[in-house]
């Protein structure tokens, strides 16, 4: 994985390309109550400079301001990273990639991104609210508290769909053949971002699931939140109506066939398997590849899902099932 991101060159006198998006967001039928997790169509200002490069793809810095003002002034503007392949045949499918919640490095997630581009699909890394660079360097782990966790989701949510927006309108995309990949968190809000943008054409939902409320009191990697959660005497009840605003199962409803290719682990304590089934089935997946592994032990088999990850995306729209 560091071997091929070592093997970039920084570039020298980067080049930089600034522009203005003017995006269009267009919800599913079936989206309810999809307020919250929708931008207001206002223009926003956009800055891309090259900042690595070599023979195959090169990887360029995108920002643009959130649409969604929060009390932390670096976390209103959001960070990407895009890794364009030199010879990839324009206009053609390109990828949302979103990180999961122990990726604070971003280095899986570049390697993901990486490994896409050299198949020939643009790949754009978001970093999600309070992660990176959009991070108060005093800031205590927010996701401590469902108080900020949940505003930082709803926020997330309306960042992925503004570069949504921007990857779109770039020459070398096909528009009508934008795509998702979350992992894990990243799959959580992907799946969000799923259920209500209708010029999402297909996803990839990698260690996702419904049900968050399951997930908060079940997960090994929670435990240190139920315990803040019992302190102040907050129930499984509590916790539900507070989780509601960002449940996945609240928004999702079917999709279109071919839209959807869900990816789990049968032992996985994290995302339980019911929890992933549950989500499955409301977006009527076209299908849940299983595998025998827990939610970390997934990354052994790193290189098969990149591939029936590329597979899909790379599908003609009839063709992909």
């Amino acid at each position: 994985m560091a071997v091929v991101l070592c093997m970039l060159l920084l570039a020298a006198d980067a080049p930089v390309e600034t522009g203005a998006c003017a995006p269009v967001f267009v919800n599913r039928p079936a989206a309810a109550d999809a307020a919250a997790l929708t931008p207001a169509a206002k223009p926003f200002d956009w800055r891309l400079e090259e900042i690595a490069r070599d023979d195959a793809i090169a990887v360029k810095r995108l920002t643009f301001p959130s649409p969604v003002k929060s009390p932390h002034e670096c976390n209103n503007t959001v960070w990407c990273e895009y890794y364009a392949p030199h010879a990839a045949a324009a206009p053609g499918p390109a990828a949302i990639v979103l990180h999961f919640l122990y990726d604070k490095d971003f280095r899986v997630t570049r390697f993901v991104c990486d490994s896409l581009a050299r198949r020939g699909i643009p790949a754009l890394m978001v970093k999600l609210a309070y992660y990176g660079e959009r991070r108060p360097p005093s800031m205590p782990d927010f996701s401590d508290s469902l108080e900020m966790l949940v505003p930082a989701w709803l926020q997330s949510v309306q960042d992925v769909r503004c570069a949504l927006a921007w990857l779109g309108a770039r020459p070398e995309v096909d528009p009508h053949r934008a795509a998702l990949v979350g992992v894990s968190l990243g799959a959580f809000v992907g799946g969000l971002v799923l259920s209500v943008d209708a010029r999402l054409e297909r996803a990839v939902l990698v260690l996702g699931g419904g049900n968050l409320n399951e997930v908060l009191w079940s997960a090994p990697e929670t435990a240190r939140l139920r315990a803040v959660l019992s302190a102040r005497g907050l129930t499984r009840a509590a916790t539900r109506d507070l989780l509601a605003p960002i449940e996945p199962l609240r928004f999702a409803a079917p999709l279109p066939p071919g839209t959807l290719l869900m990816i789990n682990a049968r032992n996985d304590t994290t995302v339980p398997p019911a929890c992933a089934q549950a989500l499955a089935d409301a977006f009527k997946a076209d299908a849940v590849r299983w595998h025998d592994t827990t939610h970390t032990g997934l990354a052994v088999s790193l290189f098969a899902v990149l591939d029936g990850v590329s597979e899909f995306l790379q599908k003609p729209a009839a063709n992909r099932g």
